[in-house]
Order: C-alpha cells, then structure tokens, then sequence
C-alpha cells in the first residue's frame, strides 16, 4: 500500500473535502511501481514497506468449500513441483486496489490483471459512514520512507470515516476517470477492453457469485503460469 499520509492528501477543489480516492493524487505511483518492481526481482517485499492492512476489518468470504479445496490443491501441488517442474520457487503475490490499472508504470509489472466490475449502485446507510479506514501521518510516512520503520502503527486522529455522500461525490466519479482509458467508448461498466491495458480479464460481480469468480481468477492465474511456462 502506497497511501499518501494524510496531511498530503488533496482537497476535492467542489466539495472541499480531503479527496483520498482521485488516481493522481490518491498513490505515490513512483514508490508503489519500485516496490512491485523490487518484489518481481527478489521474491520478496523490500525492509521499507509497510501496510497496515491488518488494521482494516477482515471478512470472511462465502467460497464453496469443494471450490476452495479443489484450488487449494492445485496451488499447492504448483508449489510443490516449482516453476516449470525444475524446484524453482512460486512467489504469489495478490496486487489489490480500485485504482490498480491506472498507471502503466503499475499494471506493466503484473503477471495477471483480473478487474472485478460491479455496477454503481450501493447501500449508503448511515451505518455505513460509521467504518474507519486507518491511514498514516507524516511521522509514519517520513520513518516509512527513510527506511526506519513505522513510528507509530496507527497514530492518534489517523482513522478516516467518508463523510457524507462521499461515495457518490468522490468515489465512484475517481474510479470511472481512473479506467474509462481501458474500455472500449470509455464505458467502464459495460464497454469491452480496448486492449491498452494487455490481457485484462474483467469478471462480473454484478451477475457471478462469488465462488463462481473465486474459480475464474484463480483459472485465470494458474493459466497465466503454464503459458509462461509453454504448457
């Protein structure tokens, strides 16, 4: 995770608000590409990243159980035989972000790129505006950056909850800009890929359960390792 610290976070110039989701200004995309970059040469993240991921509630997510076996072995037995049956260690790394395929200096350094599309409307209860996203401030950001390690995990007045509308107003407005370039008329809920952005797989969450798009993506990742492979 590449966040800005939130005192660099840019005002929305209509609402006046901290805008956290508009592509430009939402990622440091030099540091996230580096990172990725780092990972594909090494195998492993670098000493200066730090997520706190782990903050964030963790749900449980409805995969039918025989789905789930089924790809658990698959992947293990891949694991097992290792890259192109010669020992060589299968790295997996899980790339996820709603602005992911943004920026080629990102998404050219992924090996799959599986775009989940789900139409716009949502619950906006007042439940909803009570979830808080822990993010980081300035201290974090600058001992993150200086390869120090995290000052604080989650400082004090560091948990962002949207405010009012803020979907609607900022959300969804900074996800269609941040793809209409990968879709055919820049019709991002309906369009076809145009091909900028190479092999994208698009899945539909509006009419698929999920299981179903369990089985897909992992279809997809286990293909994209075998043509590398030539098999």
């Amino acid at each position: 995770m590449h966040q800005k610290p939130q005192e660099q976070v840019p005002i929305h110039p209509v609402y006046r608000i901290q805008d956290w989701d508009d592509a430009p200004g939402a990622i440091v995309w030099p540091k996230m590409a580096l990172e990725l970059a780092h990972v594909k040469s090494t195998g492993a993240v670098s000493d200066s990243h730090y997520s706190h991921d782990h903050l964030n509630a963790q749900k449980g997510v409805p995969i039918e159980e025989k789905v789930f076996k089924q790809w658990q072995d698959k992947f293990r037995e891949i694991e097992s035989k290792g890259k192109n049956g010669a020992g060589e260690k299968v790295q997996w790394v899980i790339v996820d972000g709603f602005l992911l395929y943004w920026t080629p200096e990102v998404y050219d350094e992924l090996d799959v790129r599986i775009l989940l599309r789900e139409p716009e409307p949502r619950v906006t209860t007042p439940q909803a505006s009570l979830i808080a996203f822990p993010t980081f401030t300035l201290p974090l950001a600058m001992s993150y950056v200086n390869n120090t390690g995290p000052a604080l995990a989650n400082p004090e007045g560091s948990l962002w909850r949207d405010p009012p509308n803020y979907w609607e107003n900022i959300v969804w407005p900074a996800y269609i800009r941040a793809h209409e370039h990968a879709f055919e008329g820049g019709d991002v809920q309906h369009g076809k890929p145009n091909g900028k952005i190479r092999d994208l797989v698009v899945l539909d969450g509006e009419t698929t359960g999920m299981t179903e798009l369990f089985d897909q993506a992992c279809e997809r990742i286990v293909r994209a390792l075998e043509l590398e492979q030539g098999s």
